[in-house]
């Protein structure tokens, strides 16, 4: 399993924020941050796609309305601020969902809009993961962005989890903060820290963190507001950088970033015990493929670092037992108590050689509480690498594929 390491927290010397009226004066944590080719935009071209990505935080989730998100508000914020232009957004923010995932979903949900300024938000949710896998993810993204449109500003935006406190209070950023510091710095990004905004506001107004949060890491209303009016000063602060123009690709930082990552349709491998499906999960997922049998078995050959599945997890959901490159069979589950199916996803490794590689999966006798054994499947998750990245890790621990299970299953609704 994929797990957070025990370190020791070093300082990273984080500015002291001031607040006024509103919040200001945000966290930028990167060298010579620049949306120049933002507002050049919006002032020459009359026109803006801004690009959303990451977890329920920015889909908007508690807020009353999604037109109350920080998301929203943002572009709002634009909208407002240039009349003139045409400012639209593509919104591929999904709840429960962390950077790996959203590596692999940048293609088809946010590069498809084509976006000229992209906000990332992962961090309360790559709290789980380790440093290296959660830098595949968000490194990977930023790699996406930057081939396809060399110009296009981003942004990475933290959010908060109430029991981050103690961090903001001894002056350190939580780990999961800390871990996307290399590679904005790597990258040239802006680093927006909402979270420890809204943190500072509430020690230095005696207020409570449920004025602005329903749960542990979902704001109310009171505070998308607070990270929106957070993101809208450092944005008012960077209307006068000059163009950036057109920005390079440089080697990574992480070996095997997820920069290549994509969802695969399993629907071309599909054979007579497994049918296709098409039913949509939310605003993002849609089930591909379809089997109640014991014992169906689904082979799907891959070149590349990474293997996954993206699948729906249901109350009726069974197993699957799944082989990679003929490894021993292990067993996961699909099976999700409730009344709603929701979408999860789980990796069997992620620093693979470039291949060929094979995964198979069978249906499995489920759990005895579902009302099934249905496996459906939205996608095997793929990082077709060209070219294998230069002293990179074999495989997961010394044990190989044994190791290589990191076995994530989502069922959160962060």
């Amino acid at each position: 399993m994929l797990s957070r390491r025990c370190r020791r927290r070093p300082r990273w010397g984080l500015r002291t924020l001031f607040f006024a009226a509103a919040l200001a004066a945000p966290l930028s944590a990167a060298a010579g941050p620049n949306l120049g080719n933002t507002f050049q935009l919006l002032r020459d071209e009359k026109r803006l796609m801004i690009g959303y990505i990451g977890g329920s935080v920015t889909q908007g989730d508690n807020a009353t309305n999604y037109a109350l998100s920080w998301r929203s508000l943002t572009t709002k914020w634009f909208q407002q601020r240039y009349p003139d232009a045409e400012v639209r957004e593509v919104n591929a923010a999904l709840s429960g969902t962390g950077s790996d995932l959203g590596a692999m979903r940048t293609r088809q949900d946010l590069l498809s809009g084509n976006p000229d300024l992209v906000f990332i938000e992962f961090a309360v949710n790559d709290y789980y993961m380790t440093t290296e896998h959660a830098q595949r993810g968000v490194e990977g993204i930023v790699r996406q962005i930057r081939r396809q449109n060399p110009r296009a500003d981003i942004v990475l935006v933290q959010v908060t989890r109430t029991v981050w406190a103690p961090d903001y209070d001894a002056g350190q950023l939580p780990v999961p903060v800390r871990n996307q510091m290399p590679i904005a710095s790597r990258y040239g990004l802006p680093v927006v820290n909402v979270g420890q905004a809204i943190h500072e506001h509430i020690r230095a107004t005696g207020a409570s963190y449920s004025d602005f949060f329903s749960d542990v890491v979902h704001p109310n209303n009171a505070g998308h507001a607070q990270y929106a009016a957070t993101l809208q000063a450092f944005l008012a602060d960077r209307e006068a950088d000059a163009p950036a123009g057109k920005r390079g690709v440089p080697p990574p930082v992480v070996s095997y970033p997820f920069d290549y990552g994509a969802i695969e349709d399993p629907r071309p491998f599909a054979n007579d015990d497994w049918q296709f499906d098409d039913l949509l999960v939310g605003r993002l997922t849609r089930s591909r493929l379809r089997s109640d049998v014991i014992g169906a078995s689904l082979t799907f050959p891959f070149e590349g670092s990474a293997a996954g599945l993206y699948w729906i997890l249901a109350p009726d959901a069974g197993d699957i037992l799944w082989s990679l490159d003929g490894s021993a069979p292990r067993k996961a589950s699909a099976y999700l108590a409730g009344a709603n199916p929701r979408w999860g996803y789980l990796w069997f490794a992620d620093t693979l050689g470039a291949g060929p590689h094979e995964l198979t999966l069978t249906v499995a006798q489920g759990n005895p509480a579902s009302r099934g054994n249905m496996v459906r499947i939205a996608g095997f998750l793929t990082n077709r690498h060209p070219v294998p990245e230069p002293g990179a890790l074999a495989l997961l621990g010394a044990a190989g594929l044994a190791a290589a299970f990191v076995g994530l299953r989502r069922t959160r609704t962060a």
